[in-house]
């Protein structure tokens, strides 16, 4: 089944524009409250990001390998650089979806253009996680180096580690979509044409319009499940949304404390009333996301 079919599917047939709108709202705070910081501070503490762990190298190493973005520098330079840029994106998006939807939006009948609105703002949900879970897990990993209280390699839950591993090629083709300035991203949004999608005109729109007038972000390119922010209109919604949002703010917090860690080791400093609060935090990280996947069961 083509992609966009799977997205779609993957939807509630439909929702209100205002619970769209809230979930964008959401999402900026999310990228300027609980997601920048921790990068701006790691990267004023360790500007060349020549971390000593295992996890922390490998990453580096795929990054450099992969990742094709006009920033140059390494993985905490780049990441930051589109972090940074993705407010005014968002707020494009919602201009936009303002502009495309009425006050319900039902996904059958929808165009691609549509489509692409809600695609844009689903892989931009998924950096903002991705970044935010992939940064607690290189600094875990480096405060372990010296630390050594966690099992080499098995510095965060496994389960999160396996969606990390797992979606790590998505998370970096998604970098080099949102790199692109702000008014490119929606030059090109608005220049797919609105055509309806149905199961039956997909094969043929593609071969008579082109993948890459319709597609012109490359979403074929990328796995559909796990990284879809709006399969939760409806009952389950709020109840998403709540965990989601306190998780969000407990990692933020786990990074803070983890990059203190980082300091006093810096500063030949233990301190073992730190290593409690980082367990703490840490322990209702792994709670909130024990309960948003049973959520997404």
């Amino acid at each position: 089944m083509r992609p966009i079919l799977q997205f779609l599917r993957s939807l509630t047939p439909s929702f209100k524009r205002d619970d769209l709108v809230e979930a964008i709202r959401q999402l900026r705070e999310g990228v300027v409250d609980q997601t920048l910081p921790p990068y701006q501070t790691t990267l004023a503490d360790f500007p060349t990001a020549q971390f000593k762990s295992k996890v922390a190298q490998d990453y580096a190493k795929n990054f450099d390998r992969f990742v094709d973005t006009s920033y140059r520098g390494n993985w905490l330079v780049v990441t930051n650089a589109v972090l940074s840029a993705l407010p005014d994106h968002i707020d494009r998006l919602l201009a936009a979806s303002n502009k495309a939807y009425g006050s319900t939006i039902a996904v059958a009948g929808i165009n691609y253009q549509k489509a692409t609105i809600l695609q844009l703002l689903a892989i931009t949900d998924f950096a903002v996680r991705y970044s935010r879970q992939m940064l607690l897990y290189v600094l875990a990993a480096e405060a372990n180096v010296q630390a050594k209280t966690l099992v080499t390699g098995k510095e965060r839950p496994q389960p999160e580690i396996n969606w990390l591993e797992q979606n790590q090629r998505a998370f970096f083709t998604v970098l080099g979509v949102l790199s692109v300035k702000g008014q490119d991203l929606i030059q090109d949004l608005f220049s797919i044409p609105e055509l309806t999608i149905t199961d039956e005109n997909v094969d043929t729109v593609e071969e008579t319009v082109g993948t890459t007038k319709v597609d012109p972000f490359g979403f074929n390119l990328l796995p559909v499940s796990n990284w879809n922010p709006f399969f939760f209109f409806g009952m389950m919604y709020a109840n998403m949304q709540i965990a989601r949002w306190q998780r969000a703010k407990d990692e933020k917090r786990a990074l803070e404390f983890r990059l203190e860690q980082l300091r006093g080791q810096k500063a030949g400093k233990e301190d073992a009333k730190l290593e409690a609060t980082i367990a703490v935090y840490e322990n209702e990280v792994n709670k909130l996301a024990a309960k948003i996947a049973k959520l997404e069961e």
